[in-house]
């Protein structure tokens, strides 16, 4: 009961009881995907109830929270999470995630023939979570998996997901632990790489980012990565099926780093205008992950002289060289790659020919 103070102002004891409701019912999510400026869509319904009780002193509130038929979609990356339910509880010491699942049927095809797609979409692709958070301290422990989760839903870019992991967390940190594995995927680039700056280019007028002042909330993560037996590459005139793994590594303070190595099994090289077969191809990690070493050989087979190209170095600073087997000089190599043929010293129409591949090995990849 309110009482009235010597001051003439009026006031509820600690004590006093409170009881209350609230309901929440949200038909459809989908207006909160337009109010993004990226090409972002939900779709689902959320229902939920809220008691409040105790009193004014210790009041408590408890609720759940249930989300069915939502749906996730990055239009143009092509990540599609669609047939999601959510079931969630909470009181004043916690929130608890009982179940957060995307059962996801695949939508497309891929243009990789060689790619087992019956088999592997046969049945829908799944992700599920679940965990809990405390209020008082921030420490969350939550567990996720997935099985042939259809990540990317192109024709080119195509990709199935498995794997699991954990993710804990405190009100200055999170650490992530997961291991993820290619089912199976398709990707596929433009012949040619957009334009772009480097990285020691200064643009006049533009202020640089602010320096990480290592405060604020500190992410680690360690993903392992398997490439899996059916992941295919088709990009800047290389085709051919990746295999190996990655241990993807990210701490405060520094870049995202990887340790591992990517391998070609099989495939060719558009390069100069013939088809070369890759001899060996090694993408090697052990650093920074824009920066990984290069470890790749292409020839022209079938001849009297197999001639190609090298690539060794850094992705950042590429070392290309022609090669051969046996050893010829440079303008022979370059002859036996793009004419089939030793040169003709004599021949302006020759030189013509090599010329423009000249160029091109000098000034960019693949040369058409």
């Amino acid at each position: 009961r309110a009482r009235r103070g010597a001051d003439g102002l009026w006031s509820v004891p600690p004590a006093t009881a409170i009881r209350g409701a609230a309901r929440l019912d949200m038909p459809s999510l989908a207006w909160l995907g337009r109010l993004s400026q990226e090409s972002v869509e939900l779709a689902g319904r959320l229902r939920g109830d809220v008691t409040v009780g105790g009193t004014i002193e210790a009041p408590r509130a408890s609720g759940r929270v249930e989300g069915r038929e939502l749906g996730f979609t990055l239009v143009d990356q092509g990540l599609i999470l669609a047939g999601g339910e959510i079931d969630l509880d909470f009181d004043q010491q916690r929130v608890r995630l009982e179940r957060l699942e995307f059962v996801s049927e695949n939508r497309v095809r891929p243009r990789e023939n060689r790619i087992p797609f019956e088999r592997l979409t046969a049945t829908p692709g799944r992700f599920t979570a679940r965990g809990e958070l405390a209020l008082d301290s921030g420490a969350g422990d939550f567990r996720f998996d997935a099985d042939r989760l259809p990540l990317l839903q192109r024709d080119d870019r195509w990709m199935l997901l498995s794997g699991d992991g954990t993710a804990r967390s405190t009100r200055e940190s999170l650490v992530l632990d997961a291991e993820f594995r290619a089912d199976a995927g398709y990707i596929e680039f433009a012949e040619a790489l957009p334009p772009s700056l480097s990285d020691d280019v200064v643009v006049l007028g533009r202020e640089p980012a602010p320096a990480q002042d290592g405060g604020g909330f500190a992410v680690n993560a360690d993903v392992r990565v398997g490439l899996g037996d059916a992941l295919y590459l088709s990009a800047l005139g290389l085709e051919t099926r990746l295999a190996g793994g990655l241990r993807i590594r990210l701490q405060p303070g520094r870049p995202l780093s990887a340790v591992g190595t990517i391998e070609t099994v099989g495939g060719g090289y558009r390069g100069y205008g013939q088809n070369l077969t890759l001899e060996r191809g090694l993408i090697n990690f052990q650093g920074p992950l824009d920066a990984p070493g290069l470890n790749i050989v292409a020839l022209r087979k079938g001849l009297e002289v197999e001639a190609g190209v090298a690539i060794t170095g850094s992705a950042k600073r590429p070392q290309i060289k022609l090669v051969s087997d046996p050893e010829v000089p440079d303008p022979a190599k370059l002859s036996w790659i793009v004419l089939g043929r030793a040169p003709d010293a004599g021949s302006g129409a020759d030189l013509g020919l090599l010329l423009p591949a000249a160029a091109a090995l000098l000034g960019g990849p693949g040369g058409g």
